[in-house]
């Protein structure tokens, strides 16, 4: 390979970047080939590609010519779409800026509950699950388990009756389905 003269190497070597959604938070992983004077990272997350603001800081290797792997959580993501960059820092306060990767969370039409507002029994409506087994809980505004029932999803569109009966006092409750590392949340009103 050919050098070009009058450009000094990067001290940080970025192989690659990459932010996904885990249950409500997202993992972000990244990796380097090789570091120079390297002194930490930061994870940035962005609601509009304009206005970063730091999610976490994580040690670098400082001098390294092996592969390098890096990870951090955001258990605070927007919650439509986040977007995230790593910032590089150096010993002598120099920095880059790794490419903006987005992450985008559906607003699922996984879980629909009704009636809501509800004053007996309701219905938790599941689609697109057929064939998984999905745990639905319904949780107090204190995070309380009230009610956890596993089913197996045997049609594209599963309705389960949730009759707490006389368990649950007015007040909302959140609903939660969780299938294969997935979390779906929806809120109900108990009148």
């Amino acid at each position: 390979g050919t050098k070009n003269l009058g450009t000094s190497p990067l001290p940080v070597q970025l192989l690659s970047f990459y932010a996904q959604p885990n249950g409500k938070a997202v993992d972000v992983n990244w990796s380097t080939a090789s570091e120079q004077n390297s002194d930490y990272f930061l994870v940035e997350r962005s609601k509009d590609v304009e206005t970063f603001t730091d999610v976490t800081q994580v040690k670098a290797a400082g001098i390294s010519s092996v592969l390098q792997k890096y990870s951090a959580v955001d258990y605070e993501p927007y919650n439509d779409v986040s977007y995230y960059r790593l910032k590089q820092v150096d010993f002598n306060g120099d920095f880059m800026f790794s490419d903006i990767v987005a992450v985008k969370f559906k607003n699922d039409k996984t879980i629909s509950v009704y009636p809501n507002p509800s004053s007996g029994p309701f219905n938790v409506s599941i689609s697109g699950q057929n064939g998984k087994e999905v745990l639905v809980l319904v949780r107090d505004i204190q995070g309380r388990e009230i009610y956890a029932k596993l089913i197996l999803v045997s049609s594209d569109k599963e309705v389960v009756v949730i009759d707490p009966s006389g368990k649950l006092a007015s007040g909302m409750y959140f609903v939660v389905a969780t299938s294969d590392n997935n979390i779906y949340e929806k809120k109900i009103v108990i009148k």
